[in-house]
């Protein structure tokens, strides 16, 4: 590492979630165990996570639900009126507690942790 330069990993990274949300309205974040958005929160809308899913069904049900969310021609109120998929999964809201050891891109990118999200309960896929 040259001692000249120094990089911010985190201002890096937070672009690079702005980069996606600025691009496909949504940043989805795979981490091991479950995956998660950022950007519904700009939709007036918890963020989603889900848990024991492969990355491409994952991403694809993710970006799905943010998709038809964003696409309503009235705002949802809550994700139970976003029904695009069958079957249709539930919903649960997470504690803060959760939301902060788990959604550390949305931290990031809002800058605070006032997020609210929410767990997508997918039939047929185990829970924690």
């Amino acid at each position: 590492m040259a001692l000249g330069k120094f990089e911010n990993g985190i201002e890096a990274h937070k672009n690079v979630v702005a980069d996606a949300i600025e691009h496909h309205g949504v940043h989805v974040r795979h981490v091991p165990g479950y995956a998660y958005t950022v950007g519904c929160s700009d939709l007036g809308l918890p963020e989603l996570l889900v848990e024991n899913m492969p990355r491409e069904q994952s991403d694809e049900l993710l970006k799905l639900l943010f998709l038809a969310a964003s696409r309503r021609d009235t705002p949802a109120r809550s994700w139970n009126e976003v029904a695009v998929v069958t079957p249709k999964p539930g919903f649960e809201s997470m504690p803060r507690d959760q939301v902060k050891a788990r959604l550390f891109d949305a931290r990031t990118h809002y800058g605070h942790w006032n997020i609210s999200a929410v767990k997508v309960l997918v039939p047929g896929v185990l829970r924690d």
